[in-house]
């Protein structure tokens, strides 16, 4: 949980602008940058049911009742904590997103040819005032998937936890 610590302690976005600015652009090096920066919210979440399990009753029961770690955690810690980890993975959505746009907008993502929304609105900055919709369209795009993931996410966490939201377990890592 140190390595999380001193990863969150640096905006992603930066991270991700270091490591691609350092490595050739390309799909995989903004995959690798997006990956490095984007599973330390996972960890930390996954950490926090996972302590929250432990200090169950049903937990505490199987390990009375000589259960081993593997079923423990197969059997009753990770059926309880994939919902809230699915969920948080459809919320993280926007900003993976928004980051790989960026990225790609400033020329460290996918290389001319292919297509991608942030090297689209790129293309078409210089044309921002002759023809608006060829940054309009890639723009609303990011923006409506990003927000419809989102509202897919709020439903999937209301609907799992019962109307209430799953929250990050505070205390210490």
């Amino acid at each position: 949980m140190r390595v999380v610590d001193v990863l969150v302690a640096v905006p992603s976005i930066v991270f991700a602008l270091v490591l691609t600015t350092l490595l050739s652009p390309g799909p995989l090096t903004l995959l690798i940058a997006v990956v490095a920066t984007g599973w330390t919210p996972f960890a930390r979440l996954a950490l926090g049911l996972t302590v929250r399990e432990a200090g169950t009753g049903y937990v505490r029961s199987a390990t009375a009742l000589g259960a081993g770690p593997g079923r423990i955690v197969f059997r009753h810690v990770l059926p309880n904590a994939i919902r809230p980890l699915t969920a948080h993975a459809f919320l993280r959505f926007a900003s993976t997103l928004l980051t790989i746009a960026g990225l790609s907008f400033l020329g460290l993502g996918p290389q001319p040819p292919t297509a991608e929304w942030g090297a689209m609105l790129d293309e078409a900055r210089p044309y921002l005032f002759l023809r608006p919709g060829l940054v309009l369209a890639p723009a609303v795009a990011i923006v409506g998937v990003a927000f419809v993931v989102t509202v897919a996410g709020r439903a999937l966490e209301r609907r799992w936890s019962g109307g209430k939201a799953f929250r990050e377990p505070i205390g210490p890592h």
